[in-house]
């Protein structure tokens, strides 16, 4: 009858709400999630800055995209989105205490740690340990291209050129 109908309606109705919500959702927050970040990234480049916190964030907005490999974890999690717009957003604080360097500092990188000395050699060759990597000082990370497990570049005479545009200032990689 006409209740039956009416449940029919209502039912349908709402997963479509629901469809377009989570979609919408999805969206404003990955476009959030990846805007300004890029943007200070870029700025931090371009002058010059430590990019610390900016390298912490690109690693746990991946966390965040390893989740969303798979839509039924995402689904199980209530208010998944919500929950995730608030951690990107707490970690692009620019301030001390924001999140991308407390989270990075006390969850990924001890975790990124013990699966670097499970995992075997590190790029020098050594076994266990970082290496020189990421976060040796502080527990937070260097903001320098030691973060990439290697020696810091050599200046050279053809130093004064941007080493991204070929143009400006700045060590020759």
């Amino acid at each position: 009858g006409i209740n039956a109908e009416y449940g029919k309606q209502w039912y349908q109705r709402r997963v479509r709400e629901t469809a377009v919500g989570v979609i919408g959702s999805a969206f404003l927050t990955n476009f959030l999630g990846i805007l300004y970040p890029a943007w200070q990234s870029y700025k931090c480049e371009k002058e010059r800055k430590p990019a610390s916190q900016w390298l912490a964030y690109w690693i746990i907005y991946s966390l965040f995209f390893l989740v969303e490999i798979s839509p039924s974890l995402v689904a199980k999690i209530p208010c998944y989105y919500t929950i995730k717009l608030g951690i990107l957003l707490w970690c692009m604080y620019p301030g001390v205490g924001n999140g991308a360097d407390l989270v990075y500092s006390n969850a990924i990188r001890p975790a990124l740690h013990m699966l670097d000395g499970v995992m075997g050699e590190n790029p020098k060759g050594k076994k266990g340990g970082s290496g020189g990597g990421m976060g040796d000082r502080k527990g937070s990370l260097n903001g320098d291209l030691s973060a990439l497990g290697g020696a810091q570049p050599k200046m050279t005479k053809s130093s004064s050129k941007d080493s991204l545009s070929g143009k400006g200032k700045g060590p020759k990689l």
